[in-house]
């Protein structure tokens, strides 16, 4: 048994009350007993701390009870979900069954490129929800972004694949190619930035993509090496990969299923 702990005591940092009002020998006992935890055993505020070991973080933990599970995808990063559900948790509305409320927030897509999509048919379900929703994602998708294009295709197909939506890599994959995006480009997005292909600008977004879906920060050697966009295109990168971030869990919590005639990309099936 550690130096200064009783039978009994439990949970972290247990000591003898005597050493209460001795704070080195407090602190050894706390140690020692730290030492002795079930290896799989992780103190939670650790995954929450910034001044916590970086190498802690970049393990990815996956907290389950008091167990930790790591998974890794063999590239050194964590291995991701994708189209998760078989069916809807939330059902797309049936749209000739809709209210008021839901025709009127639902109106703008229906004089849209893309039709009346399941992601708006199931966020019709909250129609004020779904008027905000598309007017923050009208800024994204529009001239007012000052990412170009295809830069911001990119960051949005790499925010989905890490987040595993595979609806918004289907979605993503045909309006990044007329974006400009290749079917080469568009393979070796899955590859992240390590892939040898990408020019360094195009590295840097990808590797801002992977911290802000990783850390939720982009540090400041890629904010450094970002600075050819500007910084208007360099807020409107994060706000990219935020915006697309939020709506990979939406459809991946919601069970969001692919349209009609769409097939999903084998590397995102997990259902």
């Amino acid at each position: 048994r550690p130096v200064g702990t009783q039978r009994g005591v439990r949970g972290a940092g247990a000591v003898l009350p005597r050493y209460a009002g001795h704070p080195r020998r407090a602190a050894q006992c706390r140690w020692r007993l730290d030492q002795h935890r079930p290896p799989l055993w992780h103190d939670r505020r650790t995954l929450h701390d910034p001044r916590a070991d970086r190498r802690q973080a970049s393990r990815r933990e996956i907290c389950r009870g008091d167990d930790v599970r790591r998974r890794r995808d063999g590239r050194g990063g964590a291995v991701r979900g994708s189209v998760r559900l078989k069916a809807p948790r939330i059902a797309p509305l049936d749209l000739d069954r809709i209210d008021a409320a839901q025709e009127a927030a639902l109106a703008p897509v229906r004089e849209g490129r893309l039709g009346v999509l399941n992601i708006f048919r199931t966020l019709a379900h909250a129609p004020k929800a779904l008027t905000a929703f598309l007017s923050w994602g009208s800024y994204i998708l529009s001239r007012r972004n000052a990412l170009p294009e295809r830069e911001r295709e990119l960051a949005i197909l790499r925010t989905g694949f890490n987040c595993g939506a595979g609806y918004e890599w289907t979605q993503h994959r045909a309006i990044g190619l007329e974006a400009g995006l290749t079917e080469a480009e568009i393979l070796a997005i899955k590859q992240g930035p390590g892939e040898p292909s990408w020019s360094a600008i195009d590295r840097a977004i990808l590797t801002a993509c992977d911290e802000l879906t990783r850390d939720f920060h982009v540090g400041d050697e890629t904010w450094a090496a970002l600075a050819p966009l500007g910084d208007k295109a360099r807020m409107d990168l994060v706000m990219t990969v935020g915006q697309y971030t939020q709506v990979s869990m939406m459809l991946n919590s919601f069970g969001v299923q692919l349209d009609e005639g769409q097939v999903l990309d084998p590397d995102l099936d997990r259902r």
